[in-house]
């Protein structure tokens, strides 16, 4: 199944995910969310502990974040509804939650900068510092048995014991809010977090080694969040930790994206909220400390954060009947829990609520990340198609190895090059004739003084090649069409990925101009 098959592959990933969540909703409950669908027998959506402060928090962030990359302007009382629900939320209805709670409120005070929704910002906090120990120089939830470590004593099949698992969403906030407002409150409780994290809890190792539930132990979402603020207040110690995190982390996932939540587990799956915490880590290390994690970045996005999202009923148990209607659309478009390296065929019964959510606060992170304005330079980080206030790409992958830049304003243009093209093999146009390329560190062609309305095009081959790579111990043979996977072996059974896709040269941006004419919002990750 190819679920690139569009130059703006994101943004209908992404509106595709609006459409779920409006047909995940209970009307009968003031449009609370279901947050299981359960497909064995026979089909139905349940309610669940997750439903509101959980499943409310993550929607309401789609919501926000998905309107700046695709301008949909549909479902505006489910936003509403749900942000209402939100609001009469227990964040402590089950510990995790507290932490996707701030998540969605930091957001929405990020996009209105209202009083009243800064309040909401600084009560939780206050509520959050209320339910932690502060021990020492740090703080915690709890704390595990002394002397266990997540390397030595990894625990699978339950989160609920890693000591990241109620305060990695918490830390993620903490970063994010620290960076626009000035909380010695929320200073003070992240530090405390981080130290206790990096030197108490047990999780990394000195090399930046764990084991355990990426996501839903909080492992990748405090990585991150402790990553993210060492990046912004110039800790290098910490910066060089968490990169070796990223690095061992990386080890354990494929080259096409798949992660494992469950790393070190012999049997793990791919939670679509693991891909998107490594995607927010890797662009973070794209964006700060080595360009070449782009490359990485869009690897990923291309292939499995596209492949984990549902786009047919097909090789579901459910049959097209008028009784399972809001069922098949709360199906297509939403994101699956329990992926294997070549298929969605462990999560064929169950699909759970929370990934969709995370799975449009995926594609947004890479959006945002793909072009960048400094210093009179647009910076095109990723060949990924979106416009922006500074220039619009047009990029042509998987059908040609192309990608355009129409500018918007005179500047400069720093053009990232695929890692998997050598640079001979590149071409330039500007207007359609023929220009040098001059390699910037980075890997960056630079083109000066460009004014608005030149056009831009970086031509390449993509070549077709496969490799063989070992995953959890089953070693599968994949093949790359340049970045995209369009073959792998083994196959799966049921919902198989990268199942012998064809690709043709048809590529069309007529039917997409909705896309174009978006180029974001005030939110920035």
């Amino acid at each position: 199944m190819n679920n690139t098959a569009s130059p703006y592959f994101l943004q209908e990933a992404i509106d595709l995910g609006l459409s779920a969540i409006n047909n995940r909703l209970d009307s009968e409950q003031n449009n609370r969310p279901y947050f299981m669908i359960e497909l064995s027998e026979t089909p139905k959506l349940i309610h669940d502990i997750w439903d509101m402060s959980d499943m409310c928090s993550r929607y309401a962030d789609a919501f926000i974040l998905g309107r700046q990359v695709t301008g949909n302007p549909l479902y505006k009382d489910t936003e509403n509804d749900i942000r209402t629900l939100l609001y009469n939320s227990d964040p402590y209805a089950e510990p995790f939650m507290a932490g996707r709670m701030l998540i969605a409120y930091v957001d929405l005070f990020l996009k209105e900068r209202s009083v009243e929704s800064q309040m909401r910002v600084t009560r939780l906090i206050e509520l959050i510092k209320s339910k932690l120990t502060y021990e020492d120089d740090y703080a915690f939830f709890f704390k595990a048995p002394d002397g266990w470590t997540s390397k030595s004593a990894p625990i699978f099949g339950s989160f609920q014991f890693y000591p990241t698992y109620p305060i990695g969403g918490v830390m993620l906030a903490l970063a994010r809010y620290l960076e626009d407002v000035n909380d010695k409150t929320a200073e003070e409780m992240l530090e405390r977090l981080t130290i206790f994290v990096l030197n108490k809890s047990g999780v990394f190792d000195a090399d930046g080694a764990y084991y355990g539930h990426t996501h839903s132990g909080g492992i990748l979402t405090s990585a991150a969040a402790i990553f993210r603020r060492s990046l912004y207040t110039g800790s290098f110690e910490r910066v060089n930790h968490m990169m070796k995190t990223l690095e061992w982390t990386l080890t354990h996932c494929s080259s096409w994206g798949w992660v494992p939540d469950g790393l070190g587990s012999p049997d793990p799956s791919c939670e679509t909220c693991s891909i998107t915490d490594a995607l927010h880590y890797i662009l973070l290390a794209a964006k700060y400390v080595n360009p070449a994690y782009y490359d990485v970045a869009e690897r990923f996005t291309r292939n499995q954060l596209m492949g984990n999202q549902f786009n047919s009923v097909s090789a579901l148990p459910i049959e097209n009947s008028k009784a399972n209607e809001q069922i098949i659309k709360a199906v297509i478009g939403s994101w699956a829990s329990w992926s294997l390296p070549n298929s969605l065929d462990n999560g064929l019964e169950h699909i759970e609520g929370c990934c969709l959510g995370s799975g449009i606060r995926g594609c947004f992170l890479v959006w945002e990340n793909v072009i960048e304005y400094i210093n009179n330079t647009v910076i095109v980080n990723m060949g990924i198609s979106r416009n922006s206030p500074w220039a619009e790409i047009k990029d042509y992958k998987p059908w040609q190895g192309r990608t355009d830049v129409i500018m918007h304003k005179p500047a400069s243009l720093k053009l990232k090059l695929p890692d998997y093209v050598d640079f001979q093999e590149f071409t330039l146009l500007i207007n359609d004739k023929p220009a040098p390329i001059r390699k910037q560190r980075g890997n960056y062609a630079l083109i000066d003084r460009l004014f608005e309305g030149d056009r831009v095009s970086l031509n390449f081959p993509l070549d077709e090649q496969t490799t063989l790579e070992t995953i959890s111990g089953t070693e599968y043979a994949v093949t790359w069409h340049g970045n995209n996977v369009t073959d792998i072996n083994p196959k799966g059974t049921k919902y198989p990925l990268y199942n012998h896709i064809e690709i043709n040269n048809a590529c069309s941006f007529e039917f997409a101009s909705k896309y174009q004419k978006q180029t974001g919002g005030p939110i920035h990750y």
